[in-house]
């Protein structure tokens, strides 16, 4: 009679076990789904849809940045309001516009004239030696997607980037070079010139930029190993 009533108690126990590992089996996949769900909706963020079916994302200014040696201030216009704002730097929210702000002349004006383009990249471009608690800005690098290069309807970090420049006021935007797959590296070689590098179509590329007009000096792909040395 002890030893039944030994047994079923052995039983019970067992079965409580099972009920409380089913119970966090669930919970377990639960909470998967829910964290696959959230990296699912996370994919749409940072884009643009380009058809009619899927109406604009509403916007929000983010946080703005002095920049250094102008009195001036730029504040992004977020791409997606799911990006919330907080500290300005090239890893933050994407945006599609930026507004420029002159302190002393109390001026405002946006850097582009529509809100079509996606800007995934931006560079403040400063004065060669300068250091960073005493340097003036001479120009702004931005990288933007202007047309859905891979035909998925979006604008997205997968499209081709165009690289452009503007002066440190946001004025005078002017497109560099389009259809850039992606940017390597970019360098102030002197107060007037600026040293781009970047791929396009799968090659390398150096560019020597302007910073005095904005504009392209000259282009070359970058030499294959074992090309003669000019």
């Amino acid at each position: 009679m002890e030893e039944n009533r030994f047994f079923n108690y052995v039983w019970r126990i067992n079965g409580l076990l099972l009920l409380l590992a089913g119970l966090l089996a669930l919970a377990l996949l639960a909470f998967a789904g829910y964290q696959i769900y959230e990296q699912s909706s996370r994919g749409h963020q940072n884009s643009l849809s380009l058809t009619d079916a899927e109406p604009a994302p509403p916007t929000q200014l983010g946080t703005s940045l002095a920049i250094a040696g102008t009195p001036y201030v730029m504040m992004p216009l977020l791409a997606d309001p799911a990006d919330k704002p907080g500290y300005f730097s090239k890893s933050g929210a994407d945006a599609r516009n930026y507004l420029f702000i002159d302190g002393q002349r109390q001026t405002l004006h946006w850097l582009l004239a529509h809100n079509d383009h996606l800007i995934v990249g931006s560079d403040l471009l400063s004065e060669l030696g300068c250091c960073a608690d005493n340097r003036t800005i001479r120009a702004i690098l931005y990288q933007v997607v202007t047309t859905d290069s891979d035909g998925d309807h979006r604008l997205s970090h997968r499209d081709a980037i165009t690289l452009a420049l503007s002066r440190a006021d946001g004025s005078g935007y002017r497109v560099l070079i389009p259809a850039v797959d992606r940017l390597l590296g970019q360098q102030t070689l002197d107060d007037h010139t600026l040293l781009l590098l970047y791929q396009k179509q799968g090659v390398g590329y150096a560019a020597w930029i302007s910073l005095t007009d904005l504009a392209l000096l000259k282009e070359q792909p970058l030499p294959k190993i074992g090309d003669p040395t000019p």
